[in-house]
């Protein structure tokens, strides 16, 4: 909760613009990070919790810190027929928190790992685009180092430089 947002989204920063949120009953709220003191993830999280429509209707999602303490965690109260949906309106500030999109269903994780599964018939090429359609500070890409047998290689490059461009790899 404490953590800034100056710091935060693999240490480029969470830009401070304007997202919407729609709960699965169609009720949106739009939270301007733009206007008032936004500093941390909490600040985030709490003007999430206290947000309400614009006709005053309270908007049934809840913001909290996911279980791996690695992101926000967007859950639906709602009970309705829609899914959540998160969209950046000015700004990329739900990109950069790593919750806009729609959620599957009830919850949207902003984690900041990511997990690609492979399958048997996966090549270096299908993995490749995987890993690219995360669009998650790392890019994959297949090359060919000359080699007289298997000369194919994945290649993996972080997006960002230093500290913040670290990836681990977990099995």
């Amino acid at each position: 909760e404490n953590t800034l947002l100056s710091n935060y989204n693999f240490g480029k920063g969470v830009n401070l613009g304007t997202f919407r949120l729609t709960d699965s009953q169609g009720i949106s709220a739009t939270i301007n990070l733009a206007s008032g003191k936004y500093n941390t993830l909490g600040d985030v999280m709490n003007a999430i919790n206290s947000a309400d429509s614009s006709d005053g209707k309270p908007l049934n999602i809840t913001a909290s810190i996911n279980a791996d303490g690695n992101g926000l965690l967007l859950t639906d109260n709602a009970n309705g027929a829609l899914k959540m949906t998160v969209a950046d309106v000015t700004g990329t500030a739900a990109a950069d928190l790593q919750i806009a999109g729609t959620a599957a269903t009830d919850t949207i994780d902003g984690a900041l790992a990511k997990t690609v599964t492979l399958t048997p018939q996966d090549t270096l090429s299908t993995v490749a685009q995987k890993i690219n359609a995360l669009n998650f500070g790392l890019r994959a890409n297949v090359i060919n180092d000359g080699s007289a047998t298997s000369p194919y290689r994945l290649n993996l490059t972080a997006v960002n430089s230093g500290y913040e461009g670290r990836v681990t790899f977990d099995a």
